[in-house]
């Protein structure tokens, strides 16, 4: 938010709306989690500081047990993005269907079809049809 000159106000209902992600994260269950806003008021800066904190945790946790854990706990892509890697990174894509914890920026600049070959495919829809069937 600094880099594009916003300050952070931590509000009770900023303080009630985080502490209501925790929860849900906590549950055990696999639940989306969609963050509306206009431009600019830190909806990626929240998930970003999210991110940040859950994957440190799950590295200190399986280092801590004498493991390495290669792959981030959670992952974030733009939705754009995650449609290229359907088409030119079928392996991150496929990583994704399977992450503990997968955001979506910027969701709906995504093309929703995409012709490969003569075939029309729906990365988006298989990605979710996938992880919450």
């Amino acid at each position: 938010m600094e880099r594009r000159n916003g300050t952070f106000v931590k509000t009770e209902n900023v303080r009630q709306q985080l502490a209501n992600v925790t929860r849900l994260m906590a549950d055990g269950n696999r639940w989306g989690l969609l963050i509306r806003g206009v431009v600019g008021n830190g909806k990626t800066s929240v998930v970003n500081a999210l991110k940040s904190v859950i994957n440190a945790l799950v590295e200190q946790h399986y280092f801590s047990q004498g493991e390495i854990y290669d792959w981030d706990w959670m992952q974030s892509v733009d939705a754009e993005d995650m449609v290229n890697c359907y088409i030119r990174n079928r392996d991150m894509y496929e990583r994704m269907k399977e992450c503990a914890w997968l955001v979506v920026d910027d969701l709906g600049i995504e093309p929703v079809k995409v012709g490969l070959y003569g075939t029309d495919f729906y990365p988006f829809r298989a990605l979710f049809n996938y992880r919450y069937k």
